[in-house]
């Protein structure tokens, strides 16, 4: 199959899109264009199959009907990381306070840190925050872990597998790293942050998650670095996964660099489930640098309630891009799904290769792939793109959606389908 387009837009004033539900939000970038003109309501199913893109679309196409949000503002992104707001209040970039219930560690420390951790630590509190591992040091911190380290809390109280904080770098390798929270407190399995720079890698066999079993926000691998760059990796059969359990957001892998790149890796499994709350499997994020994610296995995302979202990679003043070899799946029961979602004001890319593919299903909206570049957007597909929608009147599903205020292009040689048993449907 071979289906291509390449389309200009000029740049034009856009149209500022308010933050909104996904159905909203999908319908303002198409329900107002000539290509749902064109296509019209007859049909809930579409599919781009080995066909040329009919002239007239791509004409279409180019009106400035189609609205397009300054990406460097997140909550006006259709479907955008507006949502994943209170995810920001996970835990703050600074030293926790002194009261923290440690099981081990090297606590705060004024230098460099660096060894090896190979014991088995389980620790419960339910009196203050709890962490298995915790270090704090105004140099450069250098972890491996080849234990097992499990926190547990009950109340308000955060829990925290691996903990650290690092005047200049932090570096983890981690076999196993767990977080339960029994009450509104945050779970997260590793939680890195690097002023010079962060990197966490979950070894083959491990794992990195962290479980919500009240109101709190639970996230396998949280990194975040000011100064330098930041990257997760998750090696082949291990797994990073973030479970809330009623109202909070659950995320698989989460990471940020404010002055750096931000690249995430999955070579093993990157997952979350929520039920009232977000899940989101991987979100990657950088402000001045760019942000880059490579899915050679798997990752997934679930809710029941609230929205999901596969991959959420943005970059506020930069390039982004998505190079999927392996599946990404997105699944909400009563809300929107959106496969993969990648936003930058430089260019986006996103490459979907292979014998899977990326799979949204919701019940209030669903797309495939959004990608949104003010300096050019680029999907190319040889695998599978399927988005579905099978839930509330009018709202849509898209297989692929793709703006900018530069050059649009979309090659697929691959197969791309779109289905809502209650509203419009668009392959591309």
């Amino acid at each position: 199959m071979n289906d291509k387009r390449n389309v200009t837009r000029a740049a034009a004033t856009a149209n500022r899109i308010k933050q909104s539900p996904m159905t909203r939000a999908v319908r303002s970038v198409l329900a107002a264009s000539a290509l749902t003109l064109a296509l019209g309501a007859t049909s809930g199913t579409a599919a781009a199959a080995s066909h040329k893109v009919p002239v007239a679309h791509v004409l279409q196409l180019q009106r400035a009907a189609i609205d397009f949000a300054q990406v460097h503002d997140l909550s006006l992104v259709p479907g955008g990381l507006g949502d994943l707001e209170g995810l920001e209040g996970l835990m703050p970039p600074g030293a926790p306070v002194m009261s923290l219930v440690s099981g081990g560690g090297v606590g705060s420390v004024v230098g460099n840190v660096t060894g090896t951790v190979g014991t088995m630590v389980h620790i419960y509190s339910n009196v203050d925050d709890a962490t298995a591992y915790y270090v704090s040091a105004t140099g450069n911190v250098d972890i491996t872990n080849t234990g097992h380290q499990h926190a547990d809390t009950n109340g308000t109280y955060n829990a925290t597998g691996i903990l650290v904080y690092a005047g200049g770098t932090a570096t983890v390798n981690s076999y196993e790293a767990r977080a339960y929270t029994y009450g509104d407190g945050n779970a997260i399995g590793i939680y890195v942050y690097g002023y010079d720079g962060a990197s966490v890698t979950v070894n083959g066999g491990g794992y990195a998650d962290g479980h919500a079993f009240g109101d709190g926000n639970a996230v396998g691998v949280y990194a975040v670095s000011y100064n330098g760059g930041t990257s997760v990796t998750v090696n082949g059969n291990a797994y990073s996964t973030g479970q809330a359990q009623d109202d909070g957001n659950a995320i698989g892998v989460y990471a940020y660099s404010y002055n750096g790149d931000t690249s995430v890796t999955i070579d093993g499994s990157a997952g979350a489930y929520a039920f009232d709350g977000i899940a989101a499997g991987v979100v990657a994020l950088s402000y001045n640098g760019a942000a880059d994610v490579v899915i050679n296995e798997r990752v997934f995302s679930e809710s029941y309630n609230g929205n999901a979202y596969g991959v959420y990679v943005e970059s506020a003043y930069a390039d982004a891009s998505l190079d999927n070899s392996g599946v990404i799946f997105a699944h909400s029961y009563n809300g929107g799904a959106v496969g993969v979602q990648a936003t930058a004001a430089g260019t986006v890319t996103v490459t979907n290769s292979g014998a899977l593919g990326i799979y949204a299903h919701g019940y209030d909206g669903a797309i495939g792939v959004l990608a949104a570049g003010q300096a050019g957007a680029t999907v190319d597909n040889s695998a599978n793109i399927f988005a579905t929608n099978n839930g509330l009147t009018g709202s849509v599903a898209v297989g692929v959606a793709a703006m900018s205020l530069a050059d649009v292009n979309i090659n697929n040689s691959g197969y791309i389908y779109a289905n809502s048993i209650s509203g419009n449907a668009f392959g591309i």
